[in-house]
């Protein structure tokens, strides 16, 4: 194989879409590095840690480009995951084209989300390299986190990509190679043409057209025996089309002369042939052509040649659509599987609201962004009163009917940016954004009065019981929940079916 790179096999734009489609399909950035000079052919999702501080800082970049060739020299047919210098997660996979390790696809800055994060690493790095250490550590935590299941799958697709890039590339390299081909018999053929006498030849025009003069080569090209033979044939016999004949005649007629001009002809026993001809008018006093000297070429081999190129092209192109659509199935298919399983995994399979997971995680954000913008946060905690009784009385079938009519209830009283969340049991929760506790009570008694005057068609009448608590600035997610169950304890203990809010004592 000649020394191609990977960028001269491939529309490296066509590329960078199939990568922008993989990052936002999968959520994990993508890039394509040469493995000749280590430069980037592709890069999509790359995060603001590895743009903005990796590789913009000298030192730092340094061993982003120690790590890259590392691994790169390395691999062999399989993929491989590794830790780079700079501490960050990626999984590199090559690129392997007619036998050559052309390039190397990387899959980067991700953790796993049973990864331990070394903090303090991170803060000595930012201190060796100058890097501001809290939009640094912001960036760090900007990472997107995946379980191994999930890299997985994702592994195993961009390795079907990696592969599905070097069968491209192979195309592209066959298709080069034709050309190559081509191209060198082409030469080799006009070398063979300025060396043998080519057809040259004098004809009358007039009527059927009968030939004056003719070479040796002309005898050859058409397949006859001897120049006597050809001269007793009439021009038009060696035409595969009259018509084609009429429009070169008009041509000569309007300028006097054509250049390599093609024309469809057949030999003396009929095989077609094609004729590069190029051919001058002699006129008489009143324009009508009385001579034409012409000079023919046999071009049959290389139209075929063009033909069977241009049949091997459209092959390519039709596999590389076929191929393209087969993909973007692919990604399609993927993309489902993994919004159900991100569904599934944050969702009560039972009452179909959020699960104590996703509870956990949209507190963290919402926490946060209350701490940061000095905004109200309450939490209302609910629980089913006497339960217990339901199911003993009526079993665990109308118990779950009770839980699931609850969750259908109390959702319809929320605002979209309210999160409703089975805690545990019969246990639920609501996180108000925006929200102080006088407003958090309001609602929670809403809720109440709407349980209380609900009938359950088998179990009746089922109250609930609301403890409320608001976020400060020195709590966490687990104590504005301890908060609001304390004040539930407070509403179970004074009698059930009313709202209580949290103490003084419990805010500090």
């Amino acid at each position: 194989m000649s020394e191609y790179r990977l960028s001269d096999l491939l529309d490296m734009s066509t590329v960078q879409k199939l990568a922008d489609s993989n990052f936002k399909a999968t959520g994990l950035p993508m890039s394509i590095i040469d493995k000749t000079d280590g430069s980037f052919l592709v890069k999509a999702g790359w995060g603001g840690i590895c743009t903005n501080f990796h590789r913009a800082n000298p030192r730092s970049l340094e061993q982003c480009l120690i790590s890259d060739s590392v691994v790169n020299d390395h691999l062999d047919e399989a993929s491989h995951q590794y830790i780079c210098k700079n501490g960050l997660r990626h999984f590199a996979m090559p690129i392997i084209v007619d036998g050559r390790h052309l390039g190397s696809l990387f899959l980067s800055q991700f953790w796993y989300d049973s990864d331990v994060i070394d903090q303090d690493y991170f803060i000595n790095q930012a201190s060796k390299y100058g890097f501001d250490v809290d939009i640094y550590l912001d960036a760090l935590k900007r990472m997107p986190v995946f379980s191994r299941e999930t890299v997985d799958y994702i592994v195993a697709y961009d390795e079907s990509l990696a592969r599905f890039i070097a069968d491209l590339a192979e195309h592209s390299l066959r298709f080069i190679e034709s050309q190559e081909s081509l191209i060198e018999s082409e030469d080799k053929y006009r070398t063979l043409v300025d060396n043998v006498p080519i057809g040259i030849y004098r004809i009358n025009p007039a009527g059927q057209g009968s030939f004056i003069k003719v070479n040796p080569a002309m005898v050859e090209i058409f397949g006859f025996d001897s120049s006597d033979e050809f001269m007793q044939v009439a021009v038009s016999d060696l035409y595969q089309s009259l018509d084609s004949r009429k429009s070169y005649m008009k041509k000569m007629q309007a300028d006097g002369f054509v250049k390599d001009l093609e024309l469809a002809l057949k030999k003396k026993d009929g095989t077609p042939i094609w004729c590069s001809l190029t051919a001058t008018a002699q006129f008489d006093e009143q324009r009508v052509i009385r001579l034409m000297d012409c000079v023919i070429e046999d071009i049959t081999e290389r139209k075929n040649a063009q033909e069977e190129l241009q049949i091997a092209h459209a092959e390519l192109e039709m596999r590389v659509r076929e191929r393209t659509a087969e993909l973007m199935v692919e990604v399609a298919e993927r993309r489902r599987f993994e919004e159900k399983f991100r569904e599934l995994s944050e969702t009560d399979h039972l009452t179909m609201i959020y699960n104590r997971r996703k509870l956990n995680d949209v507190m963290t954000i919402e926490i946060e962004k209350a701490r940061r913008y000095a905004r109200p946060l309450s939490l209302i905690m609910m629980d089913l009163d006497h339960f217990k009784r339901v199911n003993d009385t009526y079993g665990h079938s109308v118990g779950d009917s009770v839980l699931k009519a609850t969750a259908h209830i109390v959702s319809g009283m929320l605002r979209i940016v309210d999160v409703f969340a089975r805690f545990g049991g019969e246990e639920f929760i609501v996180l108000c954004p925006e929200t102080d506790i006088d407003g958090a009570a309001a609602l929670a008694n809403k809720i109440r009065i709407a349980m209380e005057e609900f009938s359950h068609p088998v179990a009746g009448t089922v109250t609930v019981s609301a403890g409320v608590a608001e976020y400060n600035q020195n709590n966490t997610g687990m104590a504005l929940i301890e908060k609001a169950d304390l004040a539930l304890y407070t509403a179970k203990k004074a009698g059930r079916n009313r709202v209580a809010i949290a103490s003084a004592q419990a805010e500090e």
